[in-house]
């Protein structure tokens, strides 16, 4: 779950509920003593974080399946407008670093829903965020990518086979900096 204190100060809330359903989101007014009834909103994916910025926009991002942010230019969470973090990501040709002759994120850019699979969705990343606000409307959103591995139970041969694991992988973090006009939501 994450919070954040919209600025009429009630408290909203945005949490996981399961795999492949969107995100939910309460809303207290009283500090967190009771909380509306829960409603779906439109993002997905696993580890929401969620920051009010000062110029009134809402940001949410999320990774796994894909890797997203979301922005309410309500700053109270009822409408959000989908970004594709990972399509930015390789838009910026930040995605020239390979492992194992893999572009980074190509196969998560194709994840532009909730629903996953082994194809869009492979095991080489958590898709982990973080943001923080820098500046006056400008936030960095940071992310991962995790090496390509075997996942567990699967023989080596049959991973190198689908061209998963390799020797010497090394796990990334990158950031991101993202400029938000309220004006442009």
């Amino acid at each position: 779950p994450t919070l954040a204190r919209l600025h009429d100060g009630r408290i909203l809330l945005i949490f996981r509920l399961q795999s492949s359903v969107l995100l939910w989101k309460a809303i207290s007014s009283t500090n967190g003593l009771s909380w509306s009834e829960p409603t779906a909103t439109s993002a997905w994916a696993v580890w929401p974080q969620l920051l009010l910025l000062s110029n009134g926009v809402l940001a949410l991002s999320s990774g796994r399946p894909g890797l997203g942010l979301w922005l309410s230019a309500d700053g109270m969470g009822d409408t959000w407008r989908y970004y594709n973090v990972a399509a930015e990501h390789n838009h910026y040709g930040l995605d020239t670093v390979t492992t194992a002759g893999l572009p980074l994120f190509a196969a998560v850019v194709a994840s532009v829903s909730n629903h996953s699979s082994p194809d869009t969705n492979p095991e080489q990343t958590t898709s982990y965020t973080s943001l923080v606000e820098v500046s006056p409307g400008t936030l960095v959103v940071t992310y991962d990518l995790l090496r390509v591995g075997c996942p567990v139970g699967k023989p080596e041969r049959w991973c190198k086979a689908q061209g998963l694991g390799y020797d010497g992988g090394r796990d990334f973090v990158f950031a991101m900096k993202v400029h938000v006009n309220r004006s442009q939501q």
